[in-house]
């Protein structure tokens, strides 16, 4: 059969868990057959101010109120995801901003100082409320846990925001 999320429209931030089981009439003198299995479905658009964990920054408003972000992220701050499945997944887009950060982002898996997946750029703009986007191609379909830790090039003590994270579909 197929099944339509109830949430399959709008911008949807949560996550879903779908269980399905089966039992069959069994038999003469055989027990029914009972079988489960659960799917979990995440939006491909993460606030990152919702991670599965982090170390460092915290849940910032911004200014006009209208939205939350991941903010104060120093240098090996990282943010966490746990258990993501990139089957299909080309590109993680990350729209961040930075005052006066200048650096990198790099995406790892397993652990903090995991495989590194992949590094995106970041510049600064001067001033805050200006957002950017950076992008770290993903060429490996494996399933695990992430993280994306902010590495700073120039001074340790400048800090940097990040709105969303976007995985993106393999082209």
């Amino acid at each position: 059969g197929t099944f339509t999320p109830p949430l399959a429209t709008g911008q949807w931030q949560g996550r879903l868990f779908i269980t399905a089981r089966y039992q069959d009439q069994g038999n003469k003198g055989a027990p029914s057959l009972i079988a489960s299995t659960q799917v979990e479905l995440r939006p491909n658009r993460v606030d990152a101010y919702q991670p599965d964990g982090y170390q460092g920054g915290s849940k910032i408003m911004s200014a006009d109120g209208s939205f939350f972000y991941a903010g104060a992220l120093n240098d090996g701050d990282h943010l966490y995801f746990k258990d993501v499945d990139l089957r299909g997944i080309g590109e993680l887009r990350i729209t961040y901003n930075s005052k006066e950060l200048e650096g990198l982002l790099e995406l790892r898996q397993h652990t903090p100082d995991g495989p590194l997946m992949g590094t995106a750029t970041v510049r600064p703009a001067g001033q805050w409320e200006v957002w950017f986007e950076s992008t770290i191609a993903i060429d490996t379909a494996s399933r695990g846990d992430l993280y994306l830790i902010i590495r700073a090039k120039n001074s340790k003590s400048h800090q940097m925001n990040i709105r969303w994270l976007d995985f993106r579909a393999r082209l």
